[in-house]
């Protein structure tokens, strides 16, 4: 379909007059903006602190270079239970309805259990897999790119269950970890090697058997360590879902404010208009650039945590610091760690991505 200029150039919409209105209600969703942005950079970061921090206990699982003991995945699960095929419609569940997973309720490394097809209870006749806190799910057909993928139940569904497509991997824990699976499959070149014995023509579904992925071979740390990990996830997990639940908010908040900004019903009365203020380039170094090269500087003499920021940088905004650091890590800059001796997150100095 085409929008044509006529029609657009006819479409009317509540336009405030007053130009400080305009500047005011711009500056309110500037601002919500920001916060959705900043929120998404830190899942963002705390997902790519567990992939380091994986790193530092484990090592690259292909090179192995810790001598870690290889074992076949069929070694360390119990069972795998494959869910059942039903068709559905894309839609919230009614009375007497249950959801069936889509395969992309996993493909993003974490459990969405939005992502369902809503299906009669009348029409299922075969007993189904109910997903529960802690289960490993893997997702056994796909494209080349999404096949393999896995995650971890966050919580118990009654109203959902598994599809033919995914799989619940039932792990022998005196012999590994869930957290520790899920972080070892999920690795980009371990996972290539999987796919590798997937079958199906190339950029179309492939799957993986139970019997290939019951014989893949992969480095088995010691329990122990596997464990020390887990309790990392576990905390990391955590900050995560409350920074998820603000993401969250906030977009449900942009939304109402958009909404009552064009229905004219936003109270922009009480908000100050903010001047752009003048850098300051003062002696205490407060402008944006004397801070990244007191940062630079800092990082390329040692590490620094997160918690010594405010304090190398006493008078720096910090909101501001907040977003420089992120934008440093995006770009490469910085690289993020997790000291697992003391327990925090360092910031190191990184190679600029080009």
């Amino acid at each position: 379909k085409e929008l044509s200029k006529a029609t657009f150039e006819k479409f009317t919409i509540p336009f405030p007059e007053d130009l400080t209105t305009q500047r005011r209600i711009a500056q309110i969703l500037s601002l919500t903006e920001s916060l959705i942005r900043a929120r998404q950079r830190t899942l963002v970061a705390l997902d790519d602190l567990l992939k380091s921090t994986f790193y530092e206990f484990f090592g690259d699982p292909v090179r192995n270079e810790k001598g870690w003991k290889v074992k076949k995945i069929g070694e360390i699960i119990i069972d795998i239970v494959a869910g059942n095929s039903y068709g559905g419609k894309e839609r919230l569940l009614n009375e007497n309805e249950l959801g069936v997973l889509k395969i992309s309720a996993v493909t993003s490394g974490t459990f969405k259990p939005t992502e369902f097809k809503a299906i009669s209870k009348a029409i299922i006749k075969n007993p189904v897999i109910f997903p529960k806190k802690g289960d490993l799910l893997f997702s056994r057909a796909n494209t080349r790119e999404l096949v393999g993928a896995t995650c971890i139940v966050d919580k118990d569904y009654d109203n959902l269950f598994l599809p033919d497509k995914l799989w619940r991997v039932d792990i022998n824990k005196s012999e590994c970890n869930p957290y520790y699976l899920k972080y070892l499959l999920s690795d980009e070149n371990l996972r290539t090697k999987l796919t590798d014995t997937a079958t199906g023509t190339s950029g179309s579904m492939l799957n993986i058997s139970m019997k290939k992925f019951r014989d893949f071979n992969a480095p088995i740390a010691p329990l122990a360590l596997q464990t020390q990990f887990a309790a990392v996830v576990e905390r990391v997990t955590n900050l995560r879902v409350q920074q998820q639940t603000s993401f969250a908010s906030l977009q449900l908040l942009y939304q109402s404010l958009l909404q009552a900004a064009f229905q004219g019903k936003l109270d922009v009365s009480k908000v100050n208009e903010v001047v752009p203020r003048p850098t300051s380039t003062n002696s205490q170094g407060t402008s944006e650039e004397l801070i990244w090269q007191k940062l630079r500087s800092q990082v390329n003499n040692q590490s620094i945590t997160l918690e010594d920021l405010q304090n190398v940088f006493p008078n720096a905004d910090y909101p501001k610091l907040r977003e420089l650091v992120f934008n440093a890590i995006d770009s490469g800059h910085l690289t993020q760690t997790y000291d697992t001796k003391e327990r925090v997150v360092k910031l190191n100095a990184g190679t600029p991505r080009t």
